[in-house]
């Protein structure tokens, strides 16, 4: 050894600050250069998902329907998240974000109001079917939920109008579809209606009929919110708007698919409970392939998004950011 090389020497294992525990666990580097914001929605996430499981039955028609609730949920809790990671992806003032924030709410929401309501009502009772005012109650829910699907579902789609080039022709076929969906929707809706005012009279009529024309006038106008969608995207070329039209369809043929259960069921009654179970299941498969087909589609990203702000950044004669960008500088 040359003498004159007083060079340090490692004389044992030298620890990485990185290890959470020294020589054992290391952080992968991807997860440290995630924005902060994501980990909310992945935590919301898990929240989410750990409360259907905590509520989950244990059948295995039951089961599979937990799986799909699961994994539906999921995915329009963390939609924002991966509008956010997107790589041309919109910030957190656009519009489809927004959109999308409003559509992890009222998942959420739509998943534990009813249960906080009830607890903050008579904490030390179970009154789920007891309560006069219980049918009260899922109404407060359910309006919240449909205000924040309809924001979210509008916002989306101006958000995507607003980025969307020239459009290709929209074939007659595609307008009538949704019509006849909105159709096969009413249809049930107006059916489940008439069976539940054909029943015995109770002090709750009134409330009864005006939960269930709620659940009429929402579904209505969320399908046809999701169908623009569907509409929009199927009229641009790219993966990404491939996906988020496959999303958007698909979760308004689950819709349809319920709609249509019930309308077979109330033609074959004495098979009604098998019906409505498989109907179910598939319109669960159908809308968890839409959710996923939706974040993977907006979690692309847009490319148009990124010229358009590129070109605001590099160009002195840029247009105006309102007439660029339209809803997405909100």
């Amino acid at each position: 050894m040359d003498p004159a090389d007083d060079s340090p020497r490692q004389t044992g294992p030298v620890s990485d600050p990185g290890d959470v525990i020294v020589g054992t666990i290391r952080i992968p580097p991807w997860m440290g250069r995630l924005p902060p914001v994501v980990w909310v929605f992945v935590a919301l996430a898990i929240l989410d998902s750990a409360y259907r499981i905590w509520q989950g039955p244990i059948s295995l028609t039951d089961a599979t329907s937990l799986v799909l609730s699961v994994i539906g949920g999921a995915a329009f809790v963390l939609l924002p998240a991966a509008i956010l990671l997107g790589p041309g992806g919109a910030g957190r003032t656009s519009w489809i974000f927004q959109g999308a924030l409003a559509l992890a709410g009222a998942e959420i929401l739509g998943l534990v109001g009813r249960d906080v309501l009830d607890v903050f009502a008579h904490p030390d009772l179970d009154i789920s079917a007891t309560a006069p005012d219980s049918l009260l109650r899922s109404m407060v829910v359910e309006i919240s939920v449909a205000l924040l699907r309809i924001f979210g579902l509008s916002r989306i789609g101006f958000g995507l109008r607003a980025i969307a080039g020239p459009a290709r022709p929209f074939g007659r076929i595609l307008y009538a579809a949704p019509a006849a969906a909105l159709a096969v929707l009413l249809f049930a809706d107006l059916l489940t209606i008439q069976v539940s005012q054909a029943a015995p009279a109770t002090g709750r009529d009134a409330v009864v009929l005006g939960y269930n024309l709620l659940i009429l006038v929402a579904g209505a106008i969320t399908l046809v919110l999701w169908a623009w969608i569907a509409s929009l995207a199927y009229r641009q070329d790219g993966q990404t708007w491939r996906l988020t039209m496959i999303g958007a369809g698909a979760i308004a043929l689950a819709s349809v698919i319920i709609a249509i259960g019930w309308i077979v069921a109330f033609l074959r009654a004495d098979w009604a409970p098998m019906i409505l179970t498989w109907f179910g299941l598939t319109a669960s498969a159908v809308r968890v392939l839409g959710a996923v087909s939706l974040v993977l589609g907006l979690g692309r990203g847009f490319e148009s998004i990124g010229t358009v702000m590129g070109s605001e950044a590099t160009s002195d004669h840029a247009p105006d950011t309102d007439q660029a960008t339209g809803p997405m500088s909100v």
